[in-house]
């Protein structure tokens, strides 16, 4: 998503300007500022601060607005953001309004729609602790697709940042999740900013065309009714809404391990407080206001604190950041439990920073808000944030229903109940699930219901994480989606099946419902997620076939044998027996990525596991009798099912080869393109789990035709050569085949 972190300055609801010149002196400490097409930008050093930074104003007017694009949220963009709060008053927010920061006593000084949109979110800011942490969180270093083009102003980026390239189609997109009520003059202007620099990259690259999504179409409205800054000769694009516009909250992502974490360090504070102090913190509504008491005890501390600080260093307190983590972690947990909502983090704003989401679709940051209590006290109360909470936020879904806030606590109750089983939220793991449901009458009647809905929380967590991006589903309660969606509520009945569900773009889906069909034989839940993640044009070859191939003992005893042969030849081999074996460079190879092997082939040789290998193609001279070595590519698995069945092996490489395509896409993209290319070099390239639950691997080899029975390649399966530090596999030489495995190669009987 292209985001925006907005710094302006208000006063009586309307923009202020801010000395124009002053600013720039503060951003030219960090960056070169040039005047691009429009107005001045500043570009950051590599991986510093934001992409880009956008000034809108001049010398006479002052600055209306200073926008980062794709901010990185790091220590030198809070430093900054700091010193322009102390230095000239400004509000610091992002453009989806989850987090908005004013100077002390600035509330009342923001235009009434921008606070209205966040009134569980508008903090007062009165030291630098209170702005974001910079310690980057799970998927925030993402590497942005790019066009490169000449940039105007001579000191920017040669490239501009698109969320998406779809090089085939020639196709760019913006993904922007501002929201109306951040909209203004200024920030309009930094969009139509946007706008002429993708129009330059685009006219660098003639071939392409830009989409631009937006969340709230009134945004893309105010945008085209906003003075335009030039006319845009490239950008022929088009506008229209990526997700639902009572959606505020897309770009949250549910974390199952913030979740435990937090309610871990909740009840720590529970018992602390309890043990010290003789209050009862027992998670319901009222509690805040014990823990509001025990925050003012804090505040009064650090006040003393910063008393005997510095006045012109910043001051962070160690006694504050400890509370606001442990407090923070109590508030969440309470609010979670009381109002309805579930841990996680944005992929937008501060992405480092806890978050709930309330049922409602409201966003909060727990920690910041405790930290607000202990420098600002008592204009920033958390029991009166909780009251806030409760009157905008608080589900209309009974507590006792909470299916969405419960989901972490659900999938753990499956995985007590299936110790010993690889529960990894994978695709693949379903398989230990369906199994588990498959035997019925192991599960007691009474415990039905509730493992329906283990099994269905752990079916909906295994789509949700492997969805196409991680915010593409997300938990949601019936009665809050027909609170919602008056229509949904008039399609869809109350069913035990639907009180929880997955919501996404594309439509809901309902794994609970799923999970109780499964338990009485009616489908399977890998099917059901497969389907969802991957779409409905899944290959007819799946996991199930390859899991039920039937086990052939006589190739199990073949590789046993290639592997006792190697073992004996290991015990008394010499250098010169090693370089009898040795394939030879035939001129070519050591320049290509595949010579790897020239050296690699001496230690798959000494310590190389033997395990079957599959032919997916190789170069068409390696069939004919011949004295060239050719390259070629093949399946490996080290995991001892295909022991016994190589031809189940086979079957994937043949349904890899399929995809073989220069315009493959999906799953199969990287590997059908690679196939077409042929001179391509893959090591060790997954294959995709449409396939199979076990893990497969694709590698180019070099065909060494001494290695080969009859130095000619008559088989579509062969017991190959791997090792963990070894790039590259190699056939395994004839010389350690039993007679019985020759024997088929000759006669052909390996296809």
């Amino acid at each position: 998503m292209t985001s925006f972190l907005f710094l302006q300055r208000f006063h009586d609801g309307k923009v202020a300007p801010m000395p124009y010149d002053d600013v720039m002196t503060s951003l030219r400490r960090h960056g070169k500022a040039r005047r691009g097409p429009a107005d001045t930008e500043v570009s950051f050093g590599p991986d510093k601060i934001a992409a880009s930074c956008t000034v809108i104003g001049d010398a006479a007017t002052g600055a209306a607005c200073i926008a980062f694009e794709r901010p990185r949220y790091d220590a030198a963009l809070r430093a900054l953001a700091w010193e322009c709060i102390e230095r000239f008053g400004c509000t610091v927010f992002d453009d989806a309004l989850h987090s908005v920061g004013t100077p002390p006593g600035g509330l009342d000084a923001l235009p009434q729609p921008l606070r209205a949109a966040c009134a569980t979110g508008a903090r007062q800011v009165a030291g630098i602790a209170q702005l974001w942490s910079y310690d980057t969180a799970p998927g925030a270093g993402a590497v942005a697709p790019a066009l490169h083009y000449r940039h105007a102003n001579g000191a920017g980026r040669s490239m501009q940042l698109f969320d998406s390239i779809d090089s085939d189609a020639h196709q760019v997109e913006i993904v922007l999740g501002m929201r109306p009520q951040a909209c203004n003059g200024a920030t309009l202007r930094v969009l139509r900013n946007l706008e002429l620099r993708v129009d330059s990259a685009l006219g660098a690259n003639p071939a392409y065309q830009c989409e631009y999504l937006h969340a709230y179409l009134e945004v893309a409205r105010l945008l085209k009714s906003s003075p335009a800054l030039g006319v845009l000769k490239h950008s022929d694009s088009i506008d229209h809404p990526s997700w639902s516009e009572t959606a505020p909250s897309a770009g949250f992502v549910m974390d199952r391990a913030l979740s435990a974490s937090a309610g871990a360090e909740a009840a720590r504070l529970a018992t602390q407080v309890r043990e010290r102090y003789a209050i009862d913190l027992d998670l319901g509504a009222a509690s805040i206001d014990l823990l509001a008491a025990l925050l003012d005890k804090v505040h009064a501390m650090v006040r003393r604190e910063r008393a005997n600080h510095a006045a012109d260093t910043p001051y962070v307190s160690a006694l504050a950041a400890s509370w606001a983590a442990k407090a923070g972690s109590y508030l969440g947990a309470v609010i979670a439990r009381c109002i309805g909502a579930q841990w996680g983090y944005c992929l937008h704003g501060a992405p480092s920073e806890p978050a709930l989401r309330t049922h409602r679709g409201g966003i909060c940051f727990p920690h910041l808000l405790v930290l607000d209590h202990i420098v600002n006290g008592a204009s920033d109360n958390v029991a009166q944030r909780m009251r806030q909470l409760t009157l905008i936020h608080a589900s209309t879904t009974a507590r006792a229903d909470d299916v969405a806030a419960n989901v972490p606590a659900l999938c753990q109750m499956l995985l007590a109940r299936l110790p010993h089983a690889p529960l990894d939220f994978s695709l693949a793991s379903l398989r230990h699930v369906d199994g588990y449901l498959a035997q019925r009458s192991a599960i007691a009647a009474q415990d039905e219901a509730r493992m329906i809905m283990a099994c269905g929380a752990y079916l909906g967590e295994v789509v949700r994480t492997n969805g196409a991006t991680p915010d593409a589903w997300q938990w949601t309660n019936y009665d809050d989606a027909a609170a919602l969606h008056p229509r949904f509520a008039q399609q869809q009945p109350r069913e035990a099946g639907v009180r929880g569900l997955l919501d996404s773009a594309a439509g809901m889906a309902f794994p609970l419902a799923q999970a109780a069909l499964a338990l009485a034989g009616q489908g399977k839940l890998r099917a059901y997620a497969r389907q969802l993640i991957h779409g409905t044009n899944t290959p007819v070859l799946g996991p199930d076939e390859i899991n039920d191939w039937p086990c052939d003992p006589a190739m199990a005893g073949v590789l046993d044998d290639v592997r006792a042969a190697l073992i004996r030849w290991r015990g008394v081999a010499n250098k010169g027996d090693f370089e009898v074996l040795r394939g030879a460079d035939p001129g070519w190879l050591a320049d290509d990525p595949l010579g790897v092997i020239l050296e690699g082939q001496l230690d798959l040789l000494a310590k190389g596991t033997v395990v079957w290998g599959a032919l997916v193609q190789a170069n068409s001279m390696l069939f004919e009798p011949g004295v060239h070595d050719c390259p070629g590519d093949l399946l490996y698995s080290r995991d001892p099912h295909f022991d016994s069945r190589p031809q189940a092996l086979k079957r994937i490489a043949r349904a890899v080869s399929s995809h073989k395509s220069e315009t493959a896409a999906g799953a199969f993209k990287i590997i059908g393109r690679n196939l077409a290319a042929e001179t391509v070099r893959t090591f060790n390239l997954p294959v995709p789990d449409l396939l199979t639950d076990q893990e497969v691997l694709m590698s180019s080899f070099m065909a060494f035709r001494k290695h080969l029975p009859e130095r000619i390649l008559s088989g579509a399966w062969f017991p190959v050569l791997v090792h963990p530090g070894v790039r590259a596999v190699m056939i395994v030489p004839s010389w350690f085949w039993p007679l019985h495995l020759l024997d088929m190669w000759n006669r052909g009987q390996l296809y």
